[in-house]
């Protein structure tokens, strides 16, 4: 959690980064390693990111029990999310996110349950448009309901309150 709060894999010894880039247990992902995968992005380099998104992308769709499990969906949502930290705080360009917006889009249900996840996977759609104005709209929206945890990267304006209704 501190190395994801300060960008920094300072804290990580040696052992623990060398058991990060052994996560990838061959095609058969499920909600843990979507969860272990996500947490540890931020410990690994661009090309490892990159890769393991993938990889995990490509063993979702070719698991149909994914499809099937909510956990899984879940699991694959919020990795999709993870993923799009990472990319902001490393200067990926739009081109490096196009498979997880892709893959978010065709993967991910229109469900209420996945509201929250849509309205973040669209506000970093956002930022790597340089939408300042759906930045600003998904933002807020993300501020109303208490939904920050996402938003610590992102750089947000604030609208002159002084003639609130």
């Amino acid at each position: 959690m501190t190395t994801w709060i300060t960008h920094s894999t300072d804290d990580i010894s040696e052992p623990v980064k060398k058991k990060i880039k052994h996560l990838y247990k061959g095609d058969n992902w499920g909600f843990i390693n979507y969860e272990y995968l996500g947490m540890a992005f931020i410990a690994l380099t661009p090309e490892q990111v990159l890769n393991f998104s993938h990889t995990a992308y490509q063993s979702y769709e070719k698991n149909s029990e994914n499809t099937l499990s909510y956990t899984n969906i879940v699991g694959i949502a919020d990795l999709t999310i993870d993923f799009l930290m990472y990319a902001y705080i490393h200067n990926f360009n739009k081109e490096l996110c196009a498979e997880t917006f892709a893959f978010f889009d065709k993967n991910i249900s229109y469900e209420a349950s996945f509201y929250q996840r849509r309205v973040i996977i669209r506000l970093y759609k956002a930022l790597f448009d340089n939408d300042t104005e759906k930045v600003d709209f998904y933002t807020r929206l993300l501020e109303e309901d208490n939904f920050t945890f996402c938003l610590q990267n992102v750089p947000i304006t604030k609208k002159d309150s002084s003639h609130a209704h």
